[in-house]
Formats: structure tokens, sequence, C-alpha cells
């Protein structure tokens, strides 16, 4: 007797849902936390979602009001692009993107401590330093949606999107968050 078994693969998906609301140097704006809630909640019935900066509202975990300091954000960023037990992985940040004022400007994704400089901004995540870890990501699908000003520039750099291997097959940006 012949029995027909059906093998059915789990999707290992993971998404880290970042909002910063509170700026030391720019304006706070509780939008950005209320936007990755909104999202975050869309993803969990089929990502493991981890949300920062994370807080606890009565039994549940929600993208918080508090501060983000760099490191923790680029530590998660890296430890997301890294991880090799994933099929997909998925960033989405709201907050405020800001670019330097170098004669080719770099961009950045602000955090709660980003220093404005004469030349570009510290304390902030390098879009270069995120192309660079889509680049070596071992995940076969990659996802990144950045909901802030200048977000349009993670896709601004064709080249980068040719890596041996990988395909860009959508790029979108939300109107009036593009490269400008």
């Amino acid at each position: 007797n012949r029995h027909n078994s059906c093998v059915f693969q789990v999707m290992q998906r993971k998404a880290l849902v970042v909002g910063v609301s509170q700026y030391s140097k720019f304006r706070s704006l509780e939008s950005f936390s209320n936007n990755a809630n909104a999202i975050a909640d869309i993803l969990e019935p089929t990502f493991k979602v981890k949300r920062l900066p994370e807080d606890v509202n009565g039994d549940r975990v929600v993208v918080g009001k508090s501060s983000l300091p760099c490191d923790r954000l680029q530590s998660e960023i890296r430890d997301l692009f890294t991880a090799t037990d994933l099929d997909t992985v998925l960033l989405y940040f709201s907050g405020h993107g800001v670019r330097g004022r170098q004669h080719y400007p770099k961009t950045y994704l602000a955090t709660s401590e980003t220093e404005v400089l004469d030349d570009g901004y510290r304390k902030a995540i390098e879009i270069d330093l995120l192309k660079q870890f889509l680049r070596d990501c071992p995940a076969r699908e990659q996802i990144v949606w950045l909901d802030c000003c200048y977000g349009g520039d993670l896709a601004d750099c064709q080249a980068a999107w040719h890596w041996p291997g990988r395909v860009c097959t959508r790029w979108r940006s939300a109107p009036g968050h593009g490269a400008r």
C-alpha cells in the first residue's frame, strides 16, 4: 500500500518593526510609533514580530514611545539580517530620515540620540550600512520598508540591486517619502 504524504515546510519569517517617536534634536511625533504598531499588528499572523522600542501595555508588547539608542537599533538590525535560520526578513522603520550636507550627501535613519554635525550625523543608521546588511543577508527574501523622509535613497544606487543571485523585483516609495 502506498500512502501519499505531504511534507509542509514552514517558512521562517521575522520582522523588526521600529517606530522612533522620541528625539532630542528633532521634532518628536507619536505618529511614528502609532504607524509601527499598526504595521506590526498586520504582520503578526505571518511573521514573528519584534517591536522597538518595546513597551508593555497590559499583557501585550507594543512599540513604545520611549527613546531608542543608536547602538540598540543597529544591533537589532544586524541580528535580523545576519540570522541564518530565516527565509524572509522584514525591516519596517517609521521615524525621521535625514540627509547630510556633504558634497555627496549620505542618508541616515535618525535615532533618539542622533546628533547634527557640520558634515552629517552621528548616532544614526547610515543607509549605506543598511545596503551592506542586505548584500550579506543569507535570507532568501529581504523586505525593507522605510516610512521616512529620504527612504527612497536605499534604492538610489541601482548597482546595489545587481548582487549575484539577488534581484530587486519591487520598489515603491510612499508618497512624500521618496528620495528628495
